[in-house]
């Protein structure tokens, strides 16, 4: 791994990728491919995933279908043949994660319950399908209503995770899921009867298997899967169970199933189910490779005891607090999910280990707050001002959760008026005041007083007129030079697209000196491709800027400095004088990433 992968963090790290591709073959890959094609099949393929799910939902929910042997060998059939299409049209094959998320985070979403669909990098829940029906110019009866049907029965069924891990390799896999996925249907009825299970394999054998307990002595789908899997008699599982169980190995992996899969003697010698059904890890994560910590596994323990031993409820707390759409999220839905988090936390302040569980929830939401679009959160605020005037309360929601996440959010907001301000400093008419410099303080890790000192020097950068003064930029270099981790962050982030338009060649040239003095400018990048990618659909004066910049970043600063005009193009081209520690010569990049790239790429090719 390389020093700049070791830097970045995924996507980012990603898109770098992407980004030093800029040679023959990334010309050919990219940009001259057909780009509405691309997209078009992206679209395809995601709707052929909403149809898979449509199938697998209707197979495990309809009695018919396990009770007739026809029926079952022709709707199996159709998954398979429906997986085949998915990897001949995504030209990848990863598992599939489909996890119940509450409630949809977008006015046009109709599906209630609703559920997000995981694809390799591709996630999908009813406002994607919105969007991608729009897209394909698709009937509303169809996919949408596949979507719901299959959501619904998810949802009847009590489903709150099902996890496939089918990658059509072989027949032996294909006999394994069919295995697996019969049992599983049957599993539901012989609960309420507390019956054995009973079927045919795929082989034609007759399977008679009885229901495995879990550590709370109760039915457990997935321990059941495991014995029929790997043809383990039911007396040696439950000995195994039972041996797991009295160990500390089932709180820490958070079910004796997973528990098993710890050890890795018999990690080594079982064979993971086809399909994992309501198994917590897969609230929590995205893939197999997803490392959990502890402190993740007792939040989410705790969540389901805080939801009354509802995993559905679970699910709402632990995405309120991991959610992964937060940059996506309106103003309604944020509020919804702070109020989540208020109860949660509440909760945890009176659990034994509630300071480290309220330091992980904490942490986790104010990352995720920190990707909330700045318009999203002035709205929030001024519906809580609203609702506050409309109820007589002084402080409205915002007053009623817990005060530690209203801090949190509080800090967000000021942040927000604090960026306002900084915007205004090319006009000298602003002042700045205690909670200004606390908030910047905050945000950059560095001191007040450094906050105070960083203002007074910017303000040396302006005029009276406002027109910025390069002189005075590189006198006080070697004092920005004191913050390389952050100035060039700060004033990136706060000046790049307010310094007027006269002036914007003179601020990137010394940004670029700038860099030419920083120790460590792999530090920039992430900031850079960060905010390239940060809202695909909109192209700002700063994202040509952010790739010519990212650019010169692979050269070394000993050499001449590049002309401002110098495209990322050119500068690749360019093998003599390149940072080889920071140079990714190798392609790559996600489908997400890639996509991302394409979408804001789109208006320059077309011109």
């Amino acid at each position: 791994m390389g020093d700049m992968e070791k830097v970045l963090d995924g996507e980012a790290s990603e898109l770098y990728k992407l980004l030093h591709g800029i040679d023959e073959e990334y010309q050919k890959d990219l940009l001259s491919e057909n780009i509405e094609a691309e997209k078009k099949r992206t679209d395809n393929a995601a709707s052929i995933l909403i149809e898979l799910v449509h199938l697998i939902a209707a197979y495990l929910s309809d009695k018919r279908v396990r009770n007739d042997k026809n029926k079952e060998s022709i709707s199996f059939r159709r998954i398979v043949d429906m997986y085949t299409i998915l990897h001949q049209t995504a030209r990848t094959k990863h598992s599939l994660l489909i996890r119940y998320r509450g409630f949809p985070n977008d006015k046009n979403a109709e599906v209630s319950p609703d559920y997000e669909i995981i694809y390799g990098n591709t996630t999908i829940d009813s406002a994607a399908t919105a969007e991608i029906m729009k897209r394909l110019g698709v009937a509303k009866t169809s996919l949408a209503d596949h979507l719901q049907s299959a959501f619904q029965n998810l949802f009847r069924n009590k489903v709150y995770s099902l996890y496939l891990r089918y990658r059509g390799k072989n027949k032996s896999e294909t006999r394994r899921f069919h295995d697996s996925i019969r049992a599983l249907a049957h599993f539901q009825d012989a609960a309420a009867s507390d019956q054995t299970i009973r079927f045919r394999s795929d082989a034609g054998k007759e399977v008679i298997y009885p229901l495995m307990r879990n550590h709370d002595d109760v039915h457990d789908e997935n321990l059941t899967l495991l014995g029929i899997c790997n043809n383990i008699k039911s007396d040696s599982l439950a000995s195994m169970i039972k041996k797991i169980s009295s160990t500390n190995l089932t709180s820490q992996y958070m079910s004796v199933y997973n528990a098993i899969f710890s050890v890795k003697k018999l990690r080594g010698r079982l064979i993971r189910p086809s399909i994992e059904i309501n198994n917590v890890v897969w609230l929590l994560a995205d893939q197999e490779k997803e490392v959990l910590t502890q402190e993740k596994s007792e939040v989410a323990q705790f969540a389901i005891k805080h939801a009354g031993g509802s995993p559905l409820e679970a699910a709402k707390i632990l995405k309120s607090v991991y959610g992964k759409d937060y940059e996506r999220i309106n103003a309604t839905d944020l509020g919804e999910r702070l109020q989540v988090s208020s109860d949660f936390l509440t909760s945890v302040d009176k659990a034994p280990k509630s300071k480290e569980m309220r330091q992980e929830i904490l942490g986790n939401i104010e990352q995720r707050l920190d990707k909330v679009s700045d318009h999203v959160i002035d709205d929030l605020f001024s519906q809580a001002q609203a609702d506050a005037y409309a109820s007589d309360q002084k402080s409205g929601f915002l007053g009623a959760i817990h005060g530690k996440l209203s801090n949190a959010v509080t800090f967000y907001k000021k942040r927000i008026d604090t960026k306002k301000k900084m915007r205004q400093i090319v006009n000298n008419a602003v002042k700045f005041n205690l909670n200004d410099f606390e908030t910047l303080s905050k945000d950059f890790e560095i001191s007040v007083e450094d906050a105070k000192a960083l203002i007074e020097m910017l303000k040396t950068c302006f005029d009276e007129n406002g027109k910025f003064i390069r002189g005075a930029f590189r006198a006080i270099m070697p004092e920005f030079s004191r913050y390389e981790r952050k100035i060039f962050e700060f004033l990136w982030h706060y000046l790049r697209e307010y310094v007027h338009q006269s002036d914007r060649r003179a601020f990137l040239s010394s940004l670029q000196l700038l860099l030419a003095r920083m120790q460590k400018p792999k530090m920039a990048v992430k900031t850079l491709l960060e905010d390239f990618y940060q809202e695909p659909e909109q192209i700002s004066y700063s994202d040509t800027k952010a790739l010519m910049l990212c650019s010169l970043l692979i050269r070394k600063y000993s050499q001449e400095l590049v002309d401002l005009e110098f495209t990322p193009e050119d500068i690749l081209k360019v093998k003599e004088g390149l940072d080889k520690g920071v140079w990714i010569t190798r392609r790559g990049g996600s489908a997400k990433i890639k996509t991302t790239f394409s979408i804001k790429l789109k208006p320059f090719i077309e011109l």
